[in-house]
């Protein structure tokens, strides 16, 4: 798929929706990038994870990793068509999320069964939607901590402007996004929705703990 086919089939499962939202980078944004619609079709997945598949052929990537719970799924797609792309067997792994640090960000791990398939490999890592590029930064962080040697990173949407340095990626690994369409997102501080008491989403997102959060502050 090219950008405009992504657009249009995130549009047509009813993925992207206006309101107010907190999103898992602890921004808030009036667009929600619903990725629970889509990842369920899976001929749909399966076809973009062959499109990255081959953005990606001939880096000699071994192992695809993606930040759990929503790019589990894609990694495997993505893993799974480079392998038959490059006629080998190709990994697909997974960064759990194990928690929120101070600032609202996940914190992840490697299990240690996964261990095996990071260190002193070659690692692409996947992304289903990036805002300020938080939890694949993080990914990237495990994988080289076991000496893992990361290839690039790709994502389904690039909806923040992230840029390589802002995942740490070094000069010669590539940030790939199949659809860079940008929505704006704000600190909690600066967020004109806040400003005029828009209603915070508490069904999609992260609205449902800011609210907690504020709340035990007072």
């Amino acid at each position: 798929m090219d950008e405009a086919r992504t657009l249009r089939f995130f549009r047509g499962k009813g993925a992207i929706v206006d309101g107010h939202f907190v999103l898992d980078s602890g921004k808030h944004a009036a667009v929600y990038v619903n990725k629970d619609e889509v990842t369920p079709h899976a001929e749909a997945i399966s076809r973009l994870g062959l499109t990255i598949a081959e953005r990606v052929a001939g880096y000699g990537v071994e192992t695809v990793i993606g930040p759990a719970e929503g790019s589990v799924i894609l990694a495997h797609c993505v893993a799974y068509h480079l392998g038959r792309l490059e006629h080998r067997d190709i990994q697909g792994v997974w960064a759990s999320k194990t928690g929120y640090d101070c600032d609202g960000k996940g914190i992840f791990s490697i299990r240690p069964s996964f261990v095996k398939w990071v260190m002193n490999t070659r690692v692409l890592a996947v992304e289903d939607i990036m805002t300020t590029g938080s939890s694949v930064a993080r990914t990237i962080e495990k994988v080289r901590g076991y000496d893992g040697t990361v290839v690039g990173a790709v994502a389904l949407w690039n909806r923040g402007g992230v840029i390589a340095s802002d995942i740490g990626l070094r000069e010669s690994e590539f940030l790939i996004a199949l659809s860079s369409h940008r929505f704006d997102a704000w600190g909690a501080e600066d967020c004109p929705l806040c400003r005029k008491g828009v209603p915070i989403n508490i069904d999609l997102g992260r609205g449902r703990e800011y609210l907690e959060r504020q709340r035990s502050r007072t």
